[in-house]
Order: structure tokens, then sequence, then C-alpha cells
């Protein structure tokens, strides 16, 4: 006779991604390549220039490594999250010990994908205020 301890759907409600949450991330993934044209004139109206630049940078690059972050701390092995519950782990020592190692593959693709996508974001910004800046009219 072999005692179960642990089922594989009980890994409780630590593991489960918040509802609609999901629809949110696809939506700002799918918005990612028309973000800098949109709002690097509207940073320009209400920022200094430079800031305005690293602003549009820092916006484009945040999403791809919030995304990231939150699909490798969802992806943890639910037996692992089982067995840290059924030890009585805290939240705190789960996050600590399980969830963050087991996502830093997933944290630094984000980064990766962040560093290209910033360029790409400081450049359109810097387009955008080289033809509608400070003094882009005058002769």
């Amino acid at each position: 006779m072999r005692a179960v301890l642990f089922q594989a759907d009980s890994a409780g409600p630590a593991a489960a991604p918040a509802p609609g949450f999901e629809a949110a991330g696809v939506a700002l993934e799918a918005s990612t390549p028309n973000t800098p044209a949109a709002i690097a004139p509207l940073l320009l109206i209400y920022l200094p220039q430079q800031t305005a630049v690293v602003v549009c940078a820092w916006i484009v690059a945040f999403f791809p490594v919030l995304s990231n972050t939150t699909l490798g701390l969802n992806s943890v092995d639910r037996n692992l999250a089982g067995l840290f519950q059924l030890y009585g782990a805290s939240r705190m020592q789960t996050l600590r010990y399980l969830k963050l190692p087991a996502a830093l593959p997933y944290i630094l693709g984000g980064l990766r994908i962040a560093g290209g996508l910033s360029l790409i974001g400081a450049v359109v910004a810097e387009i955008a205020a080289g033809s509608a800046g400070r003094g882009a009219g005058a002769p």
C-alpha cells in the first residue's frame, strides 16, 4: 500500500497566476512595437529632451522583463512547490529558495530582450526629439 502525500494539482493559490493577468500581458506584449513611436512625442511635450529619451527607453524595456519574470515565477515545478508547502515554508522562503532561482533564466532572458528594445526606444525618441524638439521651426 502506497500513501499519497502530494497531488500534482494541489500546489495552492500561490502557484496560480492572477485571473486576467495573462490577457493583460498578451495585450502589453502585442503593443510593444508601437510603444516608442506613440509615447515619444508625448514624453517630449512634458519632459526635458534627455529625460524623455531615457524614460522612453525604460518604458520599452520594462515590459519584456516584467512578462518574462512573471512567466518564470509561475513556471515553478508544482511538485517542488508542494514539497515546500508540505514542509511549512513561508511565502518568503518559497520565493527566495524556490521561485527566484527557478525564474532566473527567464529574468535574464527578459533582460537580454530588453537591451535591444531599449536601444530601439532610445533611437525612436531621439528621432522624435530631433524632428519636433525645442526650436524645430526656427530659421
